[in-house]
């Protein structure tokens, strides 16, 4: 709770998950809370870290996006689901807070995130891959695996790179974060 701190240097975490649409208002409540906490707060900043949403389509001829590009492909050529809009609502309240009140925000972006007991993977189900795999007994490479190639980050490089944009992150930029890039049947073949 912010409401009676009015300290300095300090830091604050926040992390949305955009694919929990049921959580938007709540969201968006606390996100103001921060704001007003960081206006009366000096030297503080703010690392906000959002859980992407799956996004259908991607460009065949790019092999990456910039944090602008994204953010225009996701306006202009994505199709719009409730996630995505909610995902571009932060990123403009950020970008507002940051222009408008000066406030010490910078963001990361992260797609697929993993732990050894939790998935949040919205570009393939990998808890589904695996179980199907184990319960099957085989494991088939096809093709289309190859061809489904993702992000990913694994939950503590998340961590650390939450932390180290704590420290070296600049001022109302946004980063894409991820461990590596993997398809399908890289990750069958681990398995």
């Amino acid at each position: 709770e912010f409401k009676n701190s009015t300290g300095k240097n300090n830091l604050v975490f926040f992390f949305v998950n955009t694919t929990a649409i049921q959580e938007k208002e709540l969201t968006l409540s606390l996100f103001e809370e921060v704001r007003e906490f960081l206006s009366k707060s000096k030297n503080s900043k703010c690392v906000i870290t959002t859980l992407l949403p799956k996004i259908e389509f991607f460009p065949t001829e790019a092999t990456s996006l910039s944090e602008r590009e994204l953010t225009f492909f996701l306006e202009k050529e994505c199709e719009r689901t409730p996630e995505i809009d909610y995902y571009l609502e932060i990123e403009k309240k950020c970008r507002k807070s940051v222009r408008d009140d000066n406030l010490d925000i910078t963001m990361m972006r992260l797609d697929n995130v993993f732990a050894p007991d939790r998935f949040h993977t919205p570009t393939f189900d990998l808890e589904n891959l695996i179980q199907e795999c184990a319960k099957n007994n085989e494991i088939t490479i096809t093709d289309e695996d190859a061809q489904c190639v993702s992000t990913i980050t694994y939950v503590r490089n998340a961590c650390h790179a939450a932390f180290k944009l704590a420290f070296k992150g600049l001022k109302g930029h946004i980063y894409n974060v991820a461990s590596s890039t993997v398809s399908r049947a890289d990750i069958k073949q681990a398995m």
